[in-house]
């Protein structure tokens, strides 16, 4: 539950540090999948920081999520590469219910797959710019751009 509560004020925290930095709100395109791995991203990030847990529960919210995250972990490529084909070829709606509700998970036998992207490709943001920048990559024009050019690298690693 600890885990839970730290994820959700994670998002609070990224959001108050997008406003901080000029975040246009009522421009940013809320159906975009690349905004919603940023921000699950960014709350599994902080919740890391302040709830003390197994490494797997971060992402499973149980204690018995050790095979899922051996699964994402060891299929991080073929994860991300399957996120981008689904991106390309299904409708915004169809890619939160099979990547980010826990609902979903028929492709891949596993719920919120897109919490671990989109925590690879906040990790891979903040080795490059900072914590900061990269937690408020959303308020910058070329952040589509950017997380597929990182989620390219990430494939390729």
């Amino acid at each position: 539950m600890k885990v839970i509560i730290a994820h959700e004020f994670g998002h609070a925290l990224h959001n108050l540090l997008s406003d901080r930095e000029g975040m246009d709100w009522p421009s940013l395109n809320w159906e975009n999948p690349y905004i919603w791995l940023l921000q699950e991203g960014c709350a599994t990030h902080f919740s890391k920081q302040v709830a003390e847990a197994e490494e797997s529960v971060y992402f499973s919210y149980d204690d018995q999520g050790e095979e899922w995250l051996e699964f994402a972990l060891a299929n991080k490529q073929e994860l991300i590469r399957s996120f981008i084909n689904d991106r390309d070829k299904q409708s915004p709606r169809e890619i939160f219910n099979e990547w980010f509700s826990i609902n979903g998970g028929k492709k891949h036998d596993y719920t919120r797959l897109a919490y671990f992207i989109g925590y690879e490709i906040l990790q891979h943001l903040i080795e490059k710019y900072g914590e900061l920048k990269a937690v408020t990559s959303w308020t910058e024009p070329n952040f589509n751009q950017e997380i597929e050019q990182v989620m390219k690298e990430l494939m390729e690693a």
